[in-house]
């Protein structure tokens, strides 16, 4: 009995100063919480997922319909090297995100390949003086902001929208340098209409990706709550349970104490588990001990002269 109390004792001691129940201990029923948020979190992700494939697809078809634009009598041979470079970006974040399951890094390769091939364009256009096609090119970067905005946090959104609008800025005015003198005033409406569309596209991306953090922080919040309050009504009524287990132990022991007491040596403690099993064990020895005395006690007075002999009465009666 002693060697397989002493570690059901110390797994009890190990099991309080841990917060974690010992094995063959009942355990918080939070299982079916955790299951939910599991399966909550597993569809956020595949709702990302999806989404990302949508964004895919559609800037994949984008670049797509403005590949026409640079076929024709004279071939401009760099934007479509561009346009295929844009078509693997894509076809990169696609790999990365369902055939990886990596949606972080697939995020990262559709934005920041797809802002890097459009701004190549942007600025192939710039050098040769073009600033018509250049601003035209530069409006590809508005669906980039956007993405940013739905798929980043707001200072990572932030950092690309201000990367934007100051790259294409700068490639603008070098097309307007490089480019045949024209009207102050149309360079002027074409600087602030792209640049103007560029900075109100941002302010949105930004918004729209400050949103969707706070609602995902609220989210987090609620669960831990959830949580926190589940593993709080499964410790409680793991006390209460405990509490009650102890009682009955100490019932148990008292009962049977006091049948010893009142001659009936044979009483025992049964206790079957809990905190008091090691005592009621000490309890038991206690009671063998007294059993064992009270036995030695009646063959000792069964051996003396005298004695009490169980034969006696019977003889007396014949005798009379």
């Amino acid at each position: 009995m002693s060697k397989q109390q002493g570690p059901a004792r110390a797994g009890a001691r190990r099991s309080r100063l841990s917060g974690i129940p010992a094995p063959g201990e009942p355990r918080p029923e939070v299982s079916g919480l955790v299951h939910r948020a599991l399966l909550s979190f597993h569809g956020r992700d595949q709702q990302r997922r999806r989404l990302i494939n949508m964004l895919i697809l559609a800037q994949a078809l984008l670049f797509i319909a403005a590949a026409p634009a640079y076929i024709g009598s004279q071939p401009a041979t760099p934007n479509l090297i561009l346009v295929v470079i844009e078509l693997l970006v894509c076809g990169a974040a696609w790999a990365f995100n369902l055939l990886f399951l990596d949606a972080a890094k697939a995020s990262y390769v559709l934005v920041v390949g797809g802002s890097l091939a459009i701004l190549s364009q942007v600025f192939i256009a710039a050098l040769g003086g073009d600033s018509t096609r250049a601003s035209h090119a530069a409006l590809l970067l508005l669906t980039i902001i956007l993405e940013a905005g739905l798929l980043f946090t707001p200072d990572v959104t932030l950092l690309v929208s201000l990367s934007a609008v100051g790259l294409t800025g700068a490639a603008l005015v070098l097309a307007l340098a490089l480019g045949p003198t024209g009207s102050a005033r149309q360079e002027y409406v074409l600087l602030v209409n792209i640049l103007g569309l560029q900075v109100v596209t941002a302010l949105i991306a930004w918004l729209l990706s400050g949103f969707i953090s706070d609602t995902a922080m609220e989210a987090e919040r609620a669960h831990a709550l959830q949580f926190a309050q589940a593993r709080l009504d499964a410790l409680t009524t793991q006390q209460a349970e405990q509490r009650r287990q102890l009682e009955a132990s100490l019932a148990n022991m008292q009962d049977a104490m006091g049948h010893a007491l009142a001659g009936e040596t044979m009483a025992r403690a049964t206790v079957a588990e809990g905190e008091l099993l090691l005592l009621s064990g000490t309890v038991n020895v206690l009671l063998e001990r007294l059993d064992a005395l009270a036995q030695a006690d009646v063959a000792r007075q069964r051996q003396e002269p005298g004695g009490f002999s169980p034969h006696a009465g019977t003889s007396q009666g014949a005798g009379g």
